[in-house]
């Protein structure tokens, strides 16, 4: 029962990612239409398939996990794994605000990324994955640099 959660989740959460990264998609889609790139050949090829089942099935499996783990009745005194009711509004508000500005940092940064790596040809659509995923490392390294983007969200 389990590997049929995992399973069923996993195409869930593929149709859910799908439709969240239409709006992050569409700047790679649209320049890549501009500089003639088939995508009916990008997308049949088990490069562009093999990642996207991987971190479904990965992703599905942490879900079960998850979700195991809150429905399952723990010992007295187990600590929760749900974030802390803060009550303060202000400060709910403030982080809030500082997750959208995330956000759209991160939303902005992929834009330019790939409209730089269109440019460069088709090497650049491979290279984005691995410079997408070192930026968002640096950004959870240094968040001062991600702060200065967009500085009157992050207030």
């Amino acid at each position: 029962m389990r590997l049929t959660a995992v399973l069923v989740a996993a195409v869930f959460l593929a149709i859910m990612a799908a439709i969240i990264a239409v709006p992050i998609g569409m700047p790679a889609y649209m320049f890549g239409l501009f500089t003639g790139i088939d995508w009916r050949t990008v997308m049949s090829q088990p490069a562009f398939w093999v990642p996207i089942v991987g971190m479904s099935l990965l992703a599905a499996a942490r879900y079960q996990s998850a979700f195991e783990s809150w429905t399952t009745p723990g010992r007295r005194g187990q600590p929760t794994r749900e974030g802390p009711i803060i009550g303060n509004l202000e400060e709910d508000r403030k982080r809030s605000l500082a997750a959208k500005a995330a956000q759209v940092t991160l939303i902005a940064t992929f834009a330019g990324l790939c409209y730089v790596l269109i440019t460069f040809g088709r090497s650049g659509l491979y290279a984005l994955p691995i410079l997408y995923a070192a930026l968002l490392v640096f950004y959870d390294a240094r968040p001062d640099v991600a702060h200065r983007i967009f500085p009157k969200l992050w207030q």
